[in-house]
């Protein structure tokens, strides 16, 4: 793959994050961010980091950093 999918799933998980646990929260908004954050989870395992540069491969960096946002989700 292109990677491209990485960078959607990371806006996903933004939107996902600012409309069901910001400023106004409810159990019903927190309980569905649960249940989405597992879906972006199964994606997230299934994606291909392209390397496209033989020094340093800045798609992995996004990718770690991507999980690390999954989990503090």
């Amino acid at each position: 793959g292109n990677g491209q999918e990485m960078y959607e799933l990371r806006e996903e998980l933004g939107s996902q994050n600012w409309d069901n646990m910001g400023i106004f929260r409810t159990q019903e908004k927190l309980d569905l961010l649960a249940k989405n954050l597992e879906d972006i989870q199964a994606r997230y395992e299934k994606i291909c980091i392209p390397n496209p540069n033989e020094v340093m491969n800045t798609a992995f960096t996004d990718y770690v950093e991507l999980g690390n946002l999954i989990l503090l989700s």
